[in-house]
């Protein structure tokens, strides 16, 4: 028997056009969704692969008709989550961003052109390695250049205070500069460790 999430797509009257099934040689978790300009979706989820303990944090796009476009891999090893799927504006990119709960937690983001060309992987890691963990926050799309900034939570172990972290990309889905810190009060960090912008 098949494992796994199905996708069933509609036309704008309500009728059903196709279903799909979620990469059927693993176990499929919940997913997250969002809708491209051109009528497509992405979907992030991840895997745990049969007989093995790989897991991945997957995105795939899909035509308004429910073909299957591409698939990138946001993160992959024995501990990663859902993703969450970003639009950024209505250029039809848009990214990908997971963590990874091994002993340093750490943000991994994957970036998508409207034409379906994959940026390299970036890992965002605030603070010394093992000693803090980040959490995924968010993406904004910044003006309408197709740039845009991560949000992220991280925790330093050792202190017990937290930050919201920031690290702006561009249009092609690269670092641009440093991470920029937007609070430093553990109070306040501590309210949500998801943030958002």
């Amino acid at each position: 028997a098949q494992t796994g999430t199905m996708l069933k797509f509609y036309n704008s009257s309500g009728t059903p056009v196709s279903q799909v099934m979620l990469n059927s040689n693993a176990y499929d978790s919940s997913v997250n969704m969002i809708s491209l300009p051109d009528g497509g979706i992405v979907v992030g989820y991840h895997t745990l692969q049969f007989g093995g303990g790989s897991v991945s944090s997957l995105m795939s796009r899909y035509d308004a008709n429910g073909n299957l476009v591409s698939t990138q891999t946001v993160h992959s090893s024995n501990s990663t989550g859902v993703p969450g799927v970003y639009a950024i504006g209505n250029s039809g990119a848009y990214v990908g961003i997971t963590l990874d709960q091994t002993i340093d937690m750490a943000v991994y983001v994957q970036y998508v052109s409207a034409t379906g060309v994959a940026a390299s992987n970036v890992r965002l890691d605030y603070g010394s390695y093992g000693q803090n963990s980040d959490i995924p926050g968010g993406v904004t799309a910044v003006g309408n250049d197709g740039s845009f900034v991560v949000s992220w939570y991280s925790y330093d172990l050792n202190t017990g205070k937290g930050v919201i972290c920031l690290q702006k990309f561009n249009s092609a889905g690269a670092v641009v500069g440093s991470i920029v810190t937007a609070d430093n009060d553990p109070t306040v960090a501590n309210i949500n460790n998801n943030p958002k912008l």
